[in-house]
């Protein structure tokens, strides 16, 4: 099984790693192209010296613990620099959640019986999070300094995972990329629920990949799903993973075979919902709302949203007044009239389909609007930090000897194209990109290994031929 797909999976993903690098480089602005080329080898060489000099000193080796615990002190510090340092002022959904938990906390029982959370049930429990914060801990800085510890944990995960698919230098590798990266570090003075829901998936995968606790990664990813709902996307790559697991392993379709692979996709799938219907419970019992986690009264908004082609699949005003305004049943009958005639043009829609994909990964990261942190210098690394990404990314996958692809690496190419297939087709936005930037840093760092390891090879082996 595996024997077909690998090729497949690896020229599927060239081809996705390249366009998002082409995107990217079109989209940064310089005033010059030849200024723009310079900026971008400046930062591969860059990349390349810092991998060379640890690896020629075989300092990973030697030094594992110490680079690990580095890494990590690196990241801890500059996020709690940030915090204290910049002040992001609460915006969109993010005051409406912090308004609410603080009305809450206050005494009002009506609270979350607004249309805004009968819309975003899965809001709440991040509503309720930001409440404990605020009444035991101190407030808004309470938070972002656990943003910087669930910000760090994520970095700590992307390690620890490439570590067991790759090796201790991807690993490492990935470990810097993650504790450096610009939006990684500014999200967290952001209240966003994508860090904590980030952490816990990460630690799903964790066990997943690591630990082959089946049981764990379900709870942790559902844990993550009710803070964001991203956690299904996960769970069916894995239930995938599961599947194609077992026609590469079982030769024979016998009962136990089959036993195994239903007990294995039960294992993922009960606790993953036994997390959602008890908070759920929790949310009835208490009468924080009448709607359970499952309930989504408008599932067309988003796909309504992503086909509009003037926004180009982005938020609007028209769109999101056609759900004030009406409810829920009207709305549902009108958004799919609106989706029928946005889709009658199939080359119009083609189109959008591609400026989406161009918007979605090519156009620079909205990190700093939503942190009013306007630095250009920051911004200009932040375009080119993510184009280098997405180069070794696409080095990794182009590969004529890449490392073993196996079913873990699998699951995470399965879990990325979920997402790249989704947002084609639901509204767009970069800052959606944050929580899927942990997969691609988890790829580049086997990608700046490859690259090291060939150059080290023509060096030795011209070396040799003079000699």
């Amino acid at each position: 099984m595996l024997k077909i797909l690998k090729p497949f999976v690896l020229i599927v993903f060239s081809v996705i790693f390249f366009l998002m690098f082409t995107s990217t480089f079109h989209q940064i602005e310089e005033k010059l192209i030849t200024l723009k080329i310079l900026k971008f080898l400046l930062s591969i060489f860059l990349a390349l010296g810092i991998s060379f000099f640890l690896f020629k000193r075989k300092l990973i080796n030697k030094n594992l613990i110490f680079l690990l615990l580095s890494g990590l002190l690196i990241a801890l510090f500059v996020r709690l620099r940030l915090i204290l340092t910049i002040e992001a002022p609460l915006k969109s959904d993010f005051v409406m959640m912090f308004n609410t938990a603080n009305d809450w906390l206050s005494g009002n029982r009506e609270a979350f019986h607004k249309s805004y959370y009968n819309f975003a049930v899965f809001n709440i429990p991040f509503t309720i999070y930001l409440a404990f914060f605020i009444k035991y801990l101190g407030g808004l800085l309470s938070i972002k300094v656990m943003n910087v510890l669930w910000s760090v944990g994520i970095v700590f995960f992307i390690y620890k995972i490439t570590k067991k698919l790759f090796n201790p230098q991807a690993a490492i590798i990935a470990l810097f990329v993650a504790a450096l990266f610009p939006p990684f570090v500014v999200y967290t003075a952001i209240l966003t629920n994508q860090t904590i829901s980030i952490f816990f998936i990460m630690m799903g995968l964790y066990f997943l990949i690591c630990k082959k606790q089946l049981i764990y990664c379900a709870l942790f990813i559902g844990l993550g799903h009710i803070f964001r709902p991203i956690g299904t996307v996960f769970i069916l790559a894995i239930l995938a993973y599961f599947i194609i697991h077992f026609l590469n392993h079982r030769k024979i379709f016998t009962k136990n075979n089959i036993k195994v692979l239903l007990v294995s996709s039960l294992k993922i799938m009960i606790p993953f919902h036994l997390i959602m219907i008890v908070i759920s419970g929790l949310f009835l019992f208490f009468n924080i709302t009448k709607n359970t986690l499952y309930d989504n009264p408008a599932p067309s908004y988003k796909l309504l949203v992503g086909l509009n082609p003037e926004r180009t699949g982005q938020w609007n005003k028209n769109d999101a007044d056609l759900l004030k305004q009406n409810n829920f049943l009207d709305f549902e009958r009108l958004a799919k009239q609106k989706i029928t005639e946005r889709t009658d043009k199939k080359l119009e829609v083609l189109n959008l389909f591609e400026e989406k994909f161009k918007l979605m990964w090519g156009k620079p990261d909205e990190v700093f609007f939503w942190a009013n942190y306007n630095s250009s210098s920051k911004k200009a690394i932040t375009n080119y930090f993510w184009l280098t990404i997405l180069f070794f990314c696409f080095c990794f996958t182009i590969s004529k000897k890449p490392f073993a692809l196996g079913t873990n690496t699998l699951l995470i190419f399965i879990a990325l194209l979920g997402f790249v297939t989704a947002y084609i087709f639901i509204e767009v936005q970069t800052r959606y990109r944050y929580e899927i930037y942990p997969l691609f840093v988890i790829f580049s760092g086997p990608g700046v290994v490859i690259i090291v390891n060939y150059i080290k090879n023509k060096l030795a082996f011209d070396n040799n031929q003079i000699n």
